[in-house]
């Protein structure tokens, strides 16, 4: 099944959230660089969402900010959309 990518910022907390779905407690936790973590399906392994913490704080720092993970972007499902 596809999954959208949604991005939003705690101001407060000042952590970025890179979700493909909603946490759940039966999630797993790993720490994957520098105040990064990610939350896998248990059964998979499959990185359903990423919180980057200190995130502006980061960008302060540097002009690009990298993720140690690979990504691949498909948009085809919104290409199909709009030819109907």
């Amino acid at each position: 099944m596809d999954k959208n990518l949604t991005l939003k910022y705690d101001r407060q907390g000042d952590i970025l959230y890179i979700n493909t779905c909603q946490a759940y407690p039966e999630q797993e936790s790993e720490e994957i660089g520098d105040d990064i973590v990610t939350r896998l399906n248990p059964k998979t392994g499959e990185i359903e969402n990423i919180e980057v913490l200190f995130f502006s704080k980061r960008l302060l720092h540097t002009e690009i900010f990298d993720l140690p993970i690979t990504a691949r972007f498909d948009y085809s499902s919104l290409t199909a959309d709009r030819t109907t």
